[in-house]
């Protein structure tokens, strides 16, 4: 009797729709260093839960855009298969679209999820015959070259309390 991953293996080889779906639930359980979609589907699931009680839906259409986006991109640069299947080229696009997820900013999020791809290709070569895996590394320069431009940052409020320390207020 085959397996349910070896069923599902099976299913996503015979359906490109449904391999573009697991490369993307994929892509979204590497958020968690885990290559496996149904993590993938929990993570989302999470994410849109987590956005839909604080009320930011923008949170959760932010990191799908930003998966699918960076998704299509890895497609389009052709990577290897390898990479392609396990997810490697699109968590920094879940976390991009999650930062980056305002309407005003949308542009920057789809944006941010092509430059992680392209900044992840980059970062393997050079970081390689180091030993360094990139990790997260395109999603912070991504998240910080797109915020940079912007004219201001919202003032995080705050006052000091005893011994110094800060303290929301």
């Amino acid at each position: 009797m085959q397996s349910t991953s070896g069923k599902w293996k099976s299913m996503t080889d015979a359906s490109a729709l449904l391999r573009f779906v697991d490369i993307n639930l994929r892509g979204a359980g590497q958020v968690m260093f885990q290559n496996n979609p149904l993590t993938g589907l929990l993570f989302i699931g999470g994410i849109g839960w987590g956005a839909f009680v604080a009320g930011t839906a923008a949170v959760a259409i932010g990191a799908v855009t930003g998966l699918v986006v960076a998704t299509a991109t890895a497609i389009a640069m052709k990577v290897d298969e390898t990479s392609l299947r396990s997810g490697l080229f699109r968590y920094n696009g879940v976390l991009v679209g999650a930062a980056l997820p305002t309407p005003r900013v949308i542009g920057y999020a789809i944006a941010g999820a092509i430059f992680t791809v392209f900044a992840q290709a980059a970062l393997d070569v050079a970081l390689r015959p180091l030993g360094i895996p990139t990790l997260t590394a395109p999603f912070v320069l991504a998240t910080w070259l797109f915020l940079l431009p912007r004219r201001s940052f919202a003032p995080v409020p705050h006052e000091v309390g005893q011994g110094g320390a800060l303290h929301s207020k």
